[in-house]
């Protein structure tokens, strides 16, 4: 019967899940072992050299004559940051479910221990959300609401502006965009409904998101998540005043040239995630190998980019550094949504912020606070106070010196 079906349906299901599960902690685990005895190899070869060396010394340099080794193929080359680009499922970043096997959370551990190093190594890490969470639908709506809104006449459009920076901005530039957070201030104005609707689930999928990789690297610091929690500006009960993480929707003018008008910088936030944009725009540089990666063309539908701000590198001593990073302005190639007109392109990042009135303490997590000189409450780094940001020590790097970062 159909109650028969069902049954076994929800056990095919099941079986499933748990093959899944399996092979993706499988392809972990051997990718982990791969790595190790790659490192391994490399210090037999070290030890080697180094006994050859000293048994040529104790010859007094009369040791047998060396042949020069023959030229070996290095074999094909990855391209830059290949590791980084493999998504680490987003299941595994979340907190367990009830009953999870050990199984499962052996995967679970291997893939948090993947996103930290891609974070600490590369500066990025790409996530990979089950179909079951209909990102790419959601951020498509949003797209889709926004393209309509951002034609509107600006008197149109300036009713949904609000003092709090909740609602449309137009900062100079070939750039505007529509900024959301869980709180806005009062006599705020939403464009419409469906409007509304889009974006308030767009917000609330993507901090939940964000607030899941930084519990991971809470946990990587040794430190409690909830602790560390309390460094957030999200919502919270009883508090009415306008909050600082937010969900920015950009609409970017097709222009020639403008890397002068999108410079590459750092973000002001603990964590940054970010849907793949309407067109294959956005470049990050990976902190391994110093080149401009074009993340979007390896993200899919259901695929986020996410990445540390200054504040979480000021918060742990540069361990979580803050990823460098511009939009294309002369973006080449079509739109992925199929919608969009061919001088536009849509972005959807989401910006997981701090209080202004927190206090960033190295101390806090494992760290001496001597290499950014101390304690600094959130609001100096708003600011820019001194030029806070562009002095952190980590700043005089090549990855940030060398490319003209800005703050």
């Amino acid at each position: 019967g159909g109650g028969g079906q069902a049954e076994l349906w929800g056990a095919f299901a099941e079986k499933l899940a748990a093959w899944e599960a399996h092979t993706r902690a499988e392809t972990l685990r051997l990718g982990e072992l791969c790595r190790e005895q790659g490192q391994k190899l490399k210090n037999q070869e070290h030890r080697i050299a180094t006994l050859e060396t000293q048994l040529r010394e104790a010859r007094n340099g009369k040791g047998a004559p060396q042949k020069s080794p023959a030229p070996q193929d290095p074999g094909p080359r990855c391209d830059p940051g290949a590791d980084a680009l493999a998504p680490v499922p987003l299941q595994h970043l979340l907190p367990p479910g009830p009953g999870a096997s050990g199984r499962e959370g052996s995967a679970r551990t291997a893939a948090r221990r993947q996103f930290c190093e891609n974070l600490r190594g590369h500066g990025f890490c790409l996530v990979q959300c089950p179909r079951a969470l209909q990102l790419g639908g959601s951020v498509k709506r949003v797209y889709d609401a926004a393209r309509v809104f951002f034609r509107l006449p600006i008197e149109r459009k300036d009713v949904s502006r609000c003092p709090t920076e909740h609602g449309y901005l137009n900062p100079k530039g070939n750039y505007q965009c529509f900024q959301v957070k869980a709180q806005h201030g009062e006599g705020f104005v939403w464009p419409g409904q469906s409007f509304q609707e889009a974006f308030v689930a767009a917000h609330s999928l993507l901090e939940k998101v964000a607030l899941a990789c930084f519990d991971a690297c809470a946990e990587d610091l040794g430190s409690e998540p909830a602790e560390l929690r309390r460094l957030l500006d999200v919502r919270a009960p009883g508090i009415d005043t306008p909050s600082r993480s937010a969900l920015r929707c950009i609409e970017y003018s097709r222009t020639e040239g403008a890397r002068a008008e999108y410079a590459e910088h750092t973000d002001l936030s603990f964590i940054t995630v970010a849907p793949r944009g309407s067109r294959d725009a956005l470049r990050v540089r990976d902190m391994s190998s110093l080149e401009e990666l074009e993340v979007e063309r390896a993200m899919g539908r259901d695929t986020l980019l996410v990445f540390c701000g200054d504040l979480m590198a000021r918060l742990t001593d540069n361990h979580f550094p803050a990823a460098m990073h511009r939009p294309e302005g002369s973006w080449k190639g079509g739109t992925k949504d199929g919608n969009a007109a061919p001088d536009l392109r849509f972005a959807l990042p989401f910006f997981l912020r701090g209080r202004s009135d927190a206090v960033l303490d190295p101390r806090r997590v494992g760290g001496s606070g001597e290499a950014a000189g101390g304690p600094v409450p959130v609001w100096a780094l708003e600011d820019n106070v001194d030029k806070a940001r562009e002095k952190f020590p980590w700043k005089k790097q090549p990855y940030y010196s060398a490319f003209g970062f800005s703050a």
